[in-house]
């Protein structure tokens, strides 16, 4: 009996001195999100007489910049943020609603679909009635 407590004994020291040698890695810290700004970006609804769509892109892109968001966050914290007729054309089109969809591609169409566009007589008529 004593020698099976002297070598459990033996066997504890052995294994301290090995748990003390052994690199440990060091535990993972992953980078905490800050998410407060989001609350500041404002709900936009694609509405003409709200925020025009390159004024919200630039605050989503001006937060992105102050938060290091991601591309496929920025493109969650867009869907997030639309409201009205802007969310529904997003949800209207499966490839933009999907959550794999990537921001430049979500920006370039609701650019394109909630821009101002001036017909060409207008512009012609501008440039008609400009003085040098």
């Amino acid at each position: 009996m004593e020698t099976d407590i002297r070598e459990m004994q033996a066997e504890t020291e052995r294994l301290k001195v090995e748990i003390a040698s052994t690199p440990r890695a060091s535990p993972v810290h992953t980078a905490m999100k800050d998410v407060t700004l989001v609350a500041g970006i404002k709900d936009w609804t694609g509405d003409s007489r709200s925020r025009t769509v390159h004024e919200f892109f630039a605050q989503i892109d001006t937060y992105a910049k102050v938060s290091n968001w991601a591309e496929d966050e920025k493109a969650l914290k867009t869907k997030a943020k639309l409201q009205g007729i802007a969310l529904q054309f997003v949800q209207g089109r499966e490839f933009l609603s999907n959550d794999a969809c990537p921001y430049a591609i979500l920006r370039d169409h609701l650019i394109e679909r909630f821009s101002e566009k001036l017909s060409a007589q207008y512009h012609y008529t501008r440039l008609q009635d400009a003085t040098q």
